[in-house]
C-alpha cells in the first residue's frame, strides 16, 4: 500500500506522559506541512479534549498514568468513534499488541531505535489510517445514495461490492426473493444467490468483476455487449416458478474504476408464455427446476 500525501491539513492528537518524546514527535509529524499536532499528556485530558475538538487520528503510549493506552482506547471506541487509532509504545508484549488490535487499533508501533526512521514510520501509518479512513466513509456514503436510487427503481435490484459483499437490495428484491435488505446486507460468498438458485454460487453480477467459468452455462440467451451482461434463467422464487431476465453491469469509482457491480432481475414468465412456449414447455421447465440441484 502506497500511502498518499493527504491533500490538507489534519489534526493530531498525540498522547504520551513524557513530555520531551511529546515535543520531538511534534516537531518530526508536523514537519511534513500535512499535519497539526496536538500534544496531551495524560489521557483522562486526551479524553476531555476529543470530547471539544474534532481530530484526524490518535497517537497514543501505553503505559501512563491513571489509564493506559488500550484503556484509552476502548473509552474512545465506547463512545462509537471510529477515529484512525495508533498505539506507539515501547511495551513490545505480545499480549499488549493483540489487546490493541483486538480492541479497534489501527496499528501498533513499538518505539526504540533512530528517531528519525521510528517517526517516519508513524507518519507513514498515520497516514495510511486516515486515508483508510477516508476511503470507508465515502463507500459508506456511496452504498446510501446507491441504496437510495435503488429504492425508487420498478425493477428488482441490487448490489455487491469488489469483494461480491451485497451493498444494496431494493423492495422489490425482497418482494421477489422473500429475503429482508437487513438480512442480506453485508453478506459475502455468494449468500445472495442462496436466496435465487438455492446454493451459494457465483451469478451473472459476479462475472461483471471477475472471471468464473461456466457460470454462463446455467443461462439462456447469456450475451455479453461491451460492460453489460444480460442473460435468462429459470427460478425457484418466493412467488414461484418464474423465468427471469438479469442484467449486470458495473458500478464505477469517480476514478473511473470499477467498485462493485448492479444487477436487475425481471420476471418474464408472462412474455415467455407469449412468445410461443406452450403451458407443456413451461411446466418442462418447473420439472427441471425440480431435480436438477444446478437450477433448484
Amino acid at each position: 500500500y502506497q500511502a498518499r500525501p493527504p491533500r490538507a491539513t489534519k489534526q493530531i492528537l498525540y498522547v504520551d506522559d513524557e513530555e520531551i518524546l511529546l515535543e520531538v514527535g511534534k516537531l518530526f509529524i508536523e514537519r511534513s506541512g500535512a499535519y497539526h499536532v496536538r500534544t496531551c499528556n495524560n489521557p483522562l485530558k486526551a479524553l476531555e479534549l476529543l470530547a471539544h475538538n474534532s481530530f484526524d487520528a490518535i497517537v497514543s503510549d501505553y503505559e501512563m498514568p491513571d489509564m493506559n493506552g488500550i484503556q484509552l482506547l476502548k473509552q474512545v471506541r465506547r463512545t462509537g468513534n471510529q477515529i484512525p487509532f495508533i498505539i506507539f509504545t515501547g511495551r513490545g508484549r505480545e499480549e499488549v499488541v493483540i489487546a490493541a488490535l483486538n480492541e479497534g487499533a489501527d496499528f501498533y508501533i513499538q518505539k526504540g531505535g533512530e528517531n528519525r526512521s521510528q517517526f517516519a514510520e508513524l507518519v507513514h501509518k498515520i497516514t495510511v489510517s486516515i486515508e483508510r479512513r477516508e476511503v470507508l466513509l465515502a463507500l459508506q456514503e456511496s452504498e446510501k445514495k446507491l441504496s437510495n436510487i435503488l429504492a425508487a427503481l420498478p425493477y428488482a435490484t441490487f448490489a455487491i461490492d469488489a469483494e461480491h459483499r451485497v451493498i444494496a437490495w431494493n423492495k422489490m428484491m425482497e418482494q421477489m426473493t422473500g429475503i429482508c435488505e437487513s438480512d442480506i446486507i453485508g453478506k459475502g460468498d455468494f449468500t445472495y444467490s442462496i436466496a435465487l438458485t438455492g446454493k451459494a454460487e457465483p451469478g451473472i453480477i459476479d462475472l461483471i468483476l471477475h472471471d468464473y467459468p461456466g457460470v454462463e452455462d446455467f443461462y439462456a440467451e447469456f450475451r455479453q455487449e461491451e460492460n453489460i451482461i444480460t442473460a435468462e434463467r429459470f427460478l425457484s422464487l418466493s412467488s414461484g416458478y418464474r423465468h427471469v431476465r438479469i442484467r449486470a453491469a458495473p458500478i464505477y469509482s469517480s476514478l473511473n474504476q470499477v467498485i462493485g457491480a448492479i444487477a436487475t432481475i425481471r420476471d418474464i414468465s408472462d412474455n415467455f408464455m407469449n412468445e410461443g412456449e406452450d403451458r407443456k414447455s413451461f411446466e418442462m421447465y418447473k420439472q427441471i427446476a425440480n431435480i436438477s440441484p444446478d437450477w433448484s
